[in-house]
């Protein structure tokens, strides 16, 4: 089992996104029965950007102890709208502080009151439409400038290899400093959109990350959905009117003969009681300083 795994290392292969049992071996023993996952479905690094929507589905195999698998290429449409997420690298972009100033200036001001955290959180989620242009023109073809930022390095090297003169030399150092920044900000943009966080950026990990978050991105896929009566649904549109219909049965499910406990019958249950010192902390003001210190406490990795 070790020389396999570190097969796997060498190679680097990984697991197929798949459905189905996670047990799909058994001796089919009555009195010492064992039951493994021994089998799987291992794909290269390039195969997440060739087959994005790949996934293999285990089954019951019949005469066979062994699960039998089938591997899936089929490619769904893309999701309308993604949603937004906030990447600690948009703060390095040109024009993200621009942005978010004139953003900032022309909505309505913030001040003390009941209502202040809403009306923060309504600014904030203002400000998403406006960063999520900076996310699409900036990010979205950061990879892509990148690339353009190597091939330009190396076509100056090779100008300099075969006209060693000072102005060569020179473009190529310049070549060099940009496509080193732009890969700086790639590889932090991968980083945390791969969650990797025992790795640090400046170690030129971008591969790795970009896998690790297309593996992530496969796994974290939903690509059936079984309703109430045991169909499965496959498409995408069915997944999300059929999610939809399930959360809001849930969560809008009511009872007639629900009663809410009274303030005597809870007292009786909990025997703790808060101070009068306590009583008031609600009722304070809350101070600048507070709310800075709780937004700047936020976990600064995550992409939210």
């Amino acid at each position: 089992m070790k020389d396999f795994q570190e097969v796997v290392s060498n190679c680097s292969i990984m697991d197929l996104a798949y459905r189905g049992p996670k047990i799909t071996w058994t001796n089919r023993q009555k009195h010492n029965p064992i039951s493994k996952k021994l089998d799987r479905a291992l794909i290269s690094d390039s195969w997440p950007s060739k087959f994005p929507n790949a996934y293999a589905i285990f089954e019951a195999g019949g005469s066979s102890d062994h699960a039998r698998c089938q591997i899936s290429l089929d490619s769904q449409p893309a999701l309308s709208q993604k949603p937004f997420k906030f990447f600690n690298v948009l703060t390095l972009l040109e024009g993200f502080i621009s942005t978010v100033a004139e953003f900032w200036t022309e909505t309505e001001p913030l001040f003390i009151s009941k209502t202040a955290l809403y009306r923060f959180s309504r600014k904030l989620k203002g400000l998403k439409h406006q960063l999520r242009s900076v996310n699409r023109d900036k990010l979205g073809i950061l990879p892509h400038r990148t690339k353009e930022a190597f091939d330009t390095l190396c076509v100056k090297q090779d100008t300099a290899l075969h006209s060693p003169f000072s102005v060569s030399f020179a473009e190529e150092i310049n070549t060099s400093n940009r496509w080193h920044a732009m890969a700086i900000l790639e590889e932090a943009f991968l980083k945390q959109k791969s969650k990797i966080h025992w790795l640090a950026v400046g170690d030129q990990n971008n591969k790795y990350f970009h896998r690790v978050s297309q593996a992530r991105r496969s796994r974290n896929a939903i690509r059936v959905i079984q309703n109430v009566s045991g169909e499965n649904i496959f498409s995408v549109e069915g997944i999300k009117k059929e999610a939809e219909s399930w959360f809001k049965g849930f969560l809008q499910q009511g009872s007639s003969d629900f009663e809410a406990p009274s303030m005597n019958s809870l007292q009786e249950l909990l025997d703790y009681r808060c101070s009068e010192e306590m009583h008031q902390i609600p009722l304070k003001p809350v101070l600048p300083k507070e709310i800075k210190n709780v937004l700047f406490a936020l976990p600064a990795k995550k992409s939210s």
